[in-house]
Protein backbone atom coordinates (compact mmCIF):
# COMPACT_ATOMS: atom_id res chain seq x y z
CA UNK A 1 0.00 0.00 0.00
CA UNK A 2 1.44 3.38 -1.07
CA UNK A 3 -0.15 6.46 0.82
CA UNK A 4 0.89 10.00 1.06
CA UNK A 5 -0.60 13.46 2.01
CA UNK A 6 0.43 17.26 0.58
CA UNK A 7 0.23 20.65 1.18
CA UNK A 8 1.69 23.77 -1.20
CA UNK A 9 0.30 26.16 -3.10
CA UNK A 10 -0.37 26.41 -6.83
CA UNK A 11 -1.45 29.29 -9.56
CA UNK A 12 -5.64 29.67 -9.65
CA UNK A 13 -5.05 30.74 -13.27
CA UNK A 14 -2.79 30.35 -15.78
CA UNK A 15 -3.86 33.57 -17.30
CA UNK A 16 -3.37 35.68 -14.00
CA UNK A 17 -0.02 36.71 -12.33
CA UNK A 18 2.31 34.57 -11.04
CA UNK A 19 4.34 34.34 -8.03
CA UNK A 20 7.15 32.62 -6.50
CA UNK A 21 6.44 33.37 -2.78
CA UNK A 22 4.09 35.60 -0.58
CA UNK A 23 5.72 38.69 -0.75
CA UNK A 24 3.70 39.99 -3.62
CA UNK A 25 0.23 39.51 -3.08
CA UNK A 26 -1.46 38.72 -6.25
CA UNK A 27 -4.76 37.43 -5.17
CA UNK A 28 -3.61 34.30 -7.38
CA UNK A 29 -2.80 31.99 -5.39
CA UNK A 30 -4.12 29.25 -3.55
CA UNK A 31 -3.36 26.31 -0.94
CA UNK A 32 -3.94 23.01 -1.78
CA UNK A 33 -3.94 19.85 0.76
CA UNK A 34 -3.79 16.30 -1.11
CA UNK A 35 -4.43 13.09 0.63
CA UNK A 36 -4.17 9.33 -1.33
CA UNK A 37 -3.83 5.90 -0.82
CA UNK A 38 -2.87 3.26 -3.36
CA UNK A 39 -3.50 -0.46 -2.36
CA UNK A 40 -1.81 -2.07 -5.48
CA UNK A 41 -1.08 -6.20 -5.56
CA UNK A 42 2.16 -7.57 -8.23
CA UNK A 43 2.04 -11.04 -9.18
CA UNK A 44 4.62 -12.96 -11.64
CA UNK A 45 3.07 -15.95 -14.11
CA UNK A 46 5.72 -17.78 -14.22
CA UNK A 47 8.47 -16.00 -16.54
CA UNK A 48 6.18 -14.89 -19.29
CA UNK A 49 4.77 -11.82 -17.72
CA UNK A 50 4.28 -9.91 -14.75
CA UNK A 51 0.72 -8.12 -13.69
CA UNK A 52 -0.02 -5.38 -11.45
CA UNK A 53 -3.30 -3.93 -10.26
CA UNK A 54 -3.37 -0.58 -8.51
CA UNK A 55 -6.40 1.20 -7.25
CA UNK A 56 -5.99 4.90 -5.84
CA UNK A 57 -8.40 7.01 -4.03
CA UNK A 58 -7.12 10.56 -3.68
CA UNK A 59 -8.78 13.57 -2.11
CA UNK A 60 -8.12 17.50 -3.28
CA UNK A 61 -8.90 20.19 -0.60
CA UNK A 62 -8.34 24.10 -1.85
CA UNK A 63 -8.79 26.84 0.17
CA UNK A 64 -9.76 29.19 -2.78
CA UNK A 65 -12.87 27.63 -3.49
CA UNK A 66 -15.70 30.07 -2.93
CA UNK A 67 -13.70 32.94 -5.04
CA UNK A 68 -11.40 31.17 -7.60
CA UNK A 69 -13.80 28.49 -9.42
CA UNK A 70 -11.69 26.00 -8.02
CA UNK A 71 -13.33 22.96 -6.64
CA UNK A 72 -12.72 20.17 -4.42
CA UNK A 73 -13.30 16.96 -5.39
CA UNK A 74 -12.04 12.93 -5.26
CA UNK A 75 -11.40 10.35 -7.52
CA UNK A 76 -10.65 6.73 -7.97
CA UNK A 77 -8.91 5.19 -10.33
CA UNK A 78 -7.50 2.05 -11.85
CA UNK A 79 -4.55 1.24 -13.68
CA UNK A 80 -3.61 -2.63 -14.63
CA UNK A 81 -0.84 -3.53 -16.64
CA UNK A 82 0.50 -6.62 -17.91
CA UNK A 83 4.26 -6.68 -18.85
CA UNK A 84 6.28 -9.30 -20.42
CA UNK A 85 8.69 -11.54 -18.05
CA UNK A 86 12.26 -12.36 -18.73
CA UNK A 87 12.10 -15.27 -20.52
CA UNK A 88 11.30 -12.01 -23.03
CA UNK A 89 14.81 -11.05 -24.73
CA UNK A 90 14.48 -9.62 -28.56
CA UNK A 91 10.69 -8.71 -28.00
CA UNK A 92 9.47 -7.14 -25.00
CA UNK A 93 5.96 -5.52 -24.39
CA UNK A 94 3.29 -4.27 -21.97
CA UNK A 95 -0.34 -3.50 -22.09
CA UNK A 96 -1.61 -0.71 -19.91
CA UNK A 97 -5.11 0.23 -18.54
CA UNK A 98 -6.56 3.24 -16.62
CA UNK A 99 -9.66 4.29 -15.95
CA UNK A 100 -10.53 7.48 -13.67
CA UNK A 101 -13.33 9.32 -12.53
CA UNK A 102 -12.98 12.61 -10.56
CA UNK A 103 -16.42 14.00 -8.73
CA UNK A 104 -16.22 17.64 -8.23
CA UNK A 105 -18.10 19.58 -5.71
CA UNK A 106 -18.81 22.70 -7.70
CA UNK A 107 -18.29 21.80 -11.23
CA UNK A 108 -18.70 18.80 -13.59
CA UNK A 109 -17.85 15.72 -13.01
CA UNK A 110 -14.60 14.37 -15.41
CA UNK A 111 -13.86 11.04 -16.65
CA UNK A 112 -10.76 9.58 -18.17
CA UNK A 113 -9.81 6.23 -19.82
CA UNK A 114 -7.14 4.87 -21.84
CA UNK A 115 -5.77 1.38 -23.02
CA UNK A 116 -1.98 1.18 -24.36
CA UNK A 117 0.38 -1.81 -25.98
CA UNK A 118 3.62 -0.89 -26.28
CA UNK A 119 6.39 -3.13 -27.66
CA UNK A 120 10.59 -3.09 -28.13
CA UNK A 121 12.04 -4.97 -30.60
CA UNK A 122 15.99 -4.95 -30.63
CA UNK A 123 17.34 -5.40 -34.48
CA UNK A 124 21.21 -5.02 -32.77
CA UNK A 125 22.35 -5.70 -29.15
CA UNK A 126 21.98 -1.53 -28.77
CA UNK A 127 19.01 -0.61 -30.81
CA UNK A 128 15.27 -1.05 -30.47
CA UNK A 129 12.64 -0.03 -32.41
CA UNK A 130 9.45 1.50 -30.57
CA UNK A 131 6.09 0.84 -31.06
CA UNK A 132 2.94 1.90 -29.40
CA UNK A 133 -1.37 1.90 -30.20
CA UNK A 134 -4.05 2.85 -28.19
CA UNK A 135 -7.67 4.13 -27.68
CA UNK A 136 -8.34 7.25 -25.49
CA UNK A 137 -11.27 8.89 -24.11
CA UNK A 138 -11.24 12.45 -21.90
CA UNK A 139 -14.67 13.76 -20.80
CA UNK A 140 -14.83 17.03 -18.97
CA UNK A 141 -18.45 17.79 -19.01
CA UNK A 142 -18.40 20.01 -21.53
CA UNK A 143 -16.02 19.17 -24.54
CA UNK A 144 -15.35 15.57 -24.29
CA UNK A 145 -12.57 13.85 -26.61
CA UNK A 146 -11.69 11.22 -27.44
CA UNK A 147 -9.89 8.87 -30.73
CA UNK A 148 -6.99 5.93 -31.55
CA UNK A 149 -3.24 7.10 -30.72
CA UNK A 150 0.18 5.36 -32.09
CA UNK A 151 3.87 6.43 -31.92
CA UNK A 152 6.82 4.80 -32.93
CA UNK A 153 10.35 5.42 -32.56
CA UNK A 154 14.05 4.01 -31.98
CA UNK A 155 15.73 3.26 -28.54
CA UNK A 156 19.65 3.40 -28.23
CA UNK A 157 21.60 2.13 -25.13
CA UNK A 158 25.22 2.65 -26.63
CA UNK A 159 26.27 1.63 -23.10
CA UNK A 160 25.24 0.69 -19.48
CA UNK A 161 25.14 4.41 -18.62
CA UNK A 162 23.53 5.83 -21.22
CA UNK A 163 20.47 5.54 -23.13
CA UNK A 164 18.88 7.87 -25.41
CA UNK A 165 14.77 6.98 -26.72
CA UNK A 166 12.65 9.35 -29.02
CA UNK A 167 9.33 9.06 -30.62
CA UNK A 168 6.82 10.64 -32.60
CA UNK A 169 3.08 9.67 -33.97
CA UNK A 170 -0.45 10.90 -33.34
CA UNK A 171 -3.20 11.20 -30.60
CA UNK A 172 -6.29 13.02 -31.01
CA UNK A 173 -5.07 16.52 -30.21
CA UNK A 174 -2.47 15.89 -33.37
CA UNK A 175 1.01 15.15 -33.14
CA UNK A 176 3.11 13.94 -30.39
CA UNK A 177 6.69 13.25 -29.43
CA UNK A 178 8.67 12.74 -26.71
CA UNK A 179 12.49 12.13 -26.08
CA UNK A 180 14.03 10.41 -23.20
CA UNK A 181 18.12 10.82 -22.47
CA UNK A 182 19.61 9.55 -19.52
CA UNK A 183 23.32 9.66 -18.47
CA UNK A 184 25.56 8.48 -15.92
CA UNK A 185 29.23 8.89 -14.94
CA UNK A 186 31.09 7.88 -11.60
CA UNK A 187 29.68 11.29 -9.64
CA UNK A 188 26.75 12.19 -11.58
CA UNK A 189 23.72 11.65 -13.39
CA UNK A 190 22.32 13.28 -16.08
CA UNK A 191 18.70 13.56 -17.69
CA UNK A 192 16.44 15.35 -20.31
CA UNK A 193 13.61 14.91 -21.34
CA UNK A 194 10.31 16.13 -23.63
CA UNK A 195 6.32 14.91 -23.35
CA UNK A 196 2.74 15.73 -24.20
CA UNK A 197 0.11 14.60 -22.35
CA UNK A 198 -3.11 15.54 -20.84
CA UNK A 199 -2.89 17.05 -17.52
CA UNK A 200 -5.02 19.12 -14.86
CA UNK A 201 -4.26 21.52 -12.28
CA UNK A 202 -5.49 18.73 -9.99
CA UNK A 203 -3.24 15.94 -11.36
CA UNK A 204 -0.21 18.44 -11.11
CA UNK A 205 -1.15 18.88 -7.29
CA UNK A 206 -0.35 15.17 -6.55
CA UNK A 207 3.00 15.98 -8.37
CA UNK A 208 6.42 16.28 -6.47
CA UNK A 209 8.06 19.61 -7.08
Amino acid sequence: VDAGAGIGQQAISLQGPVSTSNINTTGNLATVKTYFVSPYLVRAVGSTAQATARFTHSVWDSNQTSTSGLSNSTADRVNLLLASGPVYKLLTWNVAYLKEDINYESQPDTNSEVIVATARRLITPNIGILAQVGYESYDDGVNPREGSRWSTGLDWTPSARTQLAATFGERFFGHAYSLDFRHRTRLTAWSAGYSEDIASARSDAFLAS
